[in-house]
C-alpha cells in the first residue's frame, strides 16, 4: 500500500505572514525616527527662541537645558540604531509592542513640544498686550503722536532685515522691537500742556521733555523689561556727544542707535502739531545730513538704502 503524500505548504503565504512583525516594526520605527528627528530639531529651535525672546534668559542657560538637549540627541541616535537593527534581522511578534511604544513616545514628545511652543506664544502675546497698554496710555496724553510708537517699532523691524549679518548677530530682534515700542513710555510723566503745545518749546519745557528718557527707564525697573531700559534711556543720544546724556559714538548702545534712526524717520514721516509730514526725498536728505553728527553714519547709510516702497507700506 503506498503512503499518502502530505499536502504541500504554501511557502509564499507562510513567509508573508511571518514577515508581518518585521514589516510592522520597520514601519513604526521608521516613522518614529522621522518624528524624533523633527522633535530634536524643533526642541533646539524652541530653546533658541526662549533664550532670545524671554527676559531673565538665565533660566534657559542652565545644566538642565544642556542635559535635555544632549538626551534628545542620544535618544534620536538610539532610535536610529534600533530602527536599523529591526530592518536587518527577523523579529518576534512581541517586538511589535516595543516598536509601538517607541512610536507613541515620539508622538508624545511632538505633542509636548507643541504645547511648549503654544505656551511661549501665549506668554509673548501677554507681553505684547502689556506693552500696548503702555502705548495706549501715552497716546491718550498726546493725540498728535498717535501711532508713533507702533510705527517706530515697524520701522525698526524693517531696518533689522536690512542690517548686514555681522550687525544682526549683535542685535536681539525681539528685545529691539520691544524697546522700539516702549521708547517713549516716559512721556507719561510729562505734563500734557507741554506735549500738546503747538508752538516752540521754551528751554525749561525742553528740560522737562528730556526727562522722559530717564523716567522711561525708571518705569521699566522692577519689570521684566528692565533689560531694555538703557536702550530707552539713550535713544535720544547723538553720535557727536551732544545728546540728552552726552554719550558719543560707540558708547551709545547699538540698539539705541537703531531706535534713534527709526524714531527720526517716523517723526519726519508723520504729521505733528507744529508741522506737516515731510516728503520721502526730503526725509532722506535730512537724515543723510545728520549722519555723523546726530545719527550713526554707517547705520544711516544702510537705512537710507531701504527702498521707498518698503517704508511706505508701513502702517502709521
Amino acid at each position: 500500500m503506498g503512503m499518502k503524500k502530505a499536502p504541500e505548504r504554501k511557502r509564499g503565504v507562510g513567509l508573508e505572514l511571518g514577515m508581518i512583525p518585521q514589516y510592522g516594526c520597520g514601519i513604526l520605527t521608521g516613522v518614529g525616527l522621522v518624528v524624533m528627528f523633527r522633535n530634536t530639531v524643533n526642541y533646539f529651535r524652541l530653546v533658541r527662541s526662549i533664550r532670545r525672546e524671554s527676559y531673565a534668559g538665565r533660566l534657559t542657560n542652565g545644566l538642565a537645558v544642556r542635559s535635555s538637549q544632549a538626551f534628545m540627541v542620544v535618544f534620536m541616535v538610539g532610535y536610529a540604531v534600533g530602527t536599523a537593527d529591526l530592518f536587518t534581522r527577523r523579529v518576534e511578534p512581541m517586538y511589535m509592542f516595543v516598536a509601538l511604544m517607541f512610536f507613541l513616545g515620539s508622538l508624545y514628545l511632538a505633542l509636548l513640544l507643541k504645547v511648549q511652543r503654544n505656551m511661549l506664544t501665549s506668554l509673548r502675546d501677554k507681553n505684547v498686550e502689556l506693552m500696548n497698554s503702555y502705548v495706549n496710555s501715552i497716546e491718550m496724553k498726546d493725540v498728535y503722536t498717535k501711532g508713533h510708537s507702533r510705527h517706530v517699532c515697524q520701522v525698526a523691524a524693517l531696518f533689522y532685515e536690512y542690517l548686514p549679518p555681522e550687525l544682526r548677530l549683535m542685535v536681539n530682534r525681539p528685545k529691539l522691537l520691544d524697546a522700539a515700542l516702549l521708547h517713549d513710555i516716559g512721556k507719561m510723566s510729562v505734563d500734557d500742556r507741554i506735549l500738546k503745545k503747538s508752538g516752540p518749546l521754551t528751554a525749561e519745557e525742553w528740560d522737562v521733555v528730556k526727562t522722559h528718557t530717564i523716567n522711561g527707564r525708571r518705569m521699566l525697573e522692577g519689570t521684566c523689561f528692565v533689560e531694555i531700559g538703557d536702550w530707552v534711556l539713550y535713544h535720544h543720544e547723538r553720535i557727536d556727544g551732544l545728546g540728552y546724556h552726552r554719550l558719543a559714538g560707540p558708547d551709545i548702545p547699538l540698539d539705541a542707535r537703531i531706535i534713534s534712526i527709526a524714531d527720526t524717520y517716523s517723526a519726519l514721516a508723520t504729521d505733528r502739531a507744529y508741522r506737516a509730514k515731510r516728503p520721502y526725498d526730503q526725509i532722506m536728505f535730512i537724515m543723510r545730513a545728520a549722519a555723523g553728527t546726530q545719527l550713526d553714519r554707517r547705520l544711516t547709510d544702510i537705512f537710507t538704502a531701504i527702498p521707498q516702497q518698503e517704508l511706505d507700506h508701513l502702517k502709521i
